[in-house]
């Protein structure tokens, strides 16, 4: 497995802490590394990026130390966290032949593909792709095993208490307010390629 790493000059990290336990996956919105880290700060100055990024292609990028803690939801549970961020747009609009994101931008048919299913307000979302679960899977395991992190994994619409939860679990987990990981990601596709690795 390949990583590549970006390194920012400017970052507004709250602190250094080396023990994590939990590993939270979200959506970039978008389909550039460029525009998703440009949608953190301006002027080369960022507030907060996730440690790592999975394009499309299942390209892992390594944004920042996992020893440093960023606050992509603003909770407690961002301190012990380690952020994986894959490249989807999340829920689209459906319109005139034509999908919009949730900045606007246009879609065809024929550039993107979707999974329909109702929840939280939306119902298509884009589709999360095979390459994507294996770069992820192995991503994961790696950590797992850096950080001690059980390989656990719930579902992305499960309500429990995550302040003793130990393993991988999604921001919609969190609160209701954030749509990502979507309905759209195969949580047992993800489980099954962990347990192939561990074989």
């Amino acid at each position: 497995m390949e990583v590549g790493t970006i390194q920012y000059q400017e970052f507004n990290y709250r602190l250094v802490n080396e023990f994590k336990d939990k590993i939270i996956l979200m959506n970039s919105y978008s389909h550039s590394l460029t525009d998703f880290i440009d949608g953190y700060g301006t002027n080369g100055v960022y507030k907060y990026l996730p440690h790592y990024y999975i394009d499309k292609s299942g390209n892992i990028t390594k944004l920042l130390d996992t020893d440093k803690d960023t606050n992509l939801t603003n909770t407690h549970l961002d301190t012990n966290s380690i952020y994986i961020t894959l490249e989807n747009l999340g829920y689209l609009i459906y319109k005139n032949n034509t999908y919009f994101d949730v900045y606007n931008n246009k879609y065809t048919k024929s550039t993107i593909n979707t999974t329909k299913k109702k929840w939280r307000n939306y119902t298509i979302w884009e589709s999360y792709n095979d390459i994507q679960y294996i770069s992820l899977s192995e991503l994961i395991n790696m950590l797992c095993a850096i950080h001690n992190i059980p390989l656990e994994v719930i579902d992305n619409n499960l309500k429990k208490d995550l302040n003793n939860y130990k393993g991988i679990l999604y921001r919609s987990n969190i609160d209701e307010i954030y749509r990502d990981i979507s309905p759209a990601f195969d949580v047992e596709k993800l489980t099954n390629y962990l347990k192939n690795l561990i074989k």
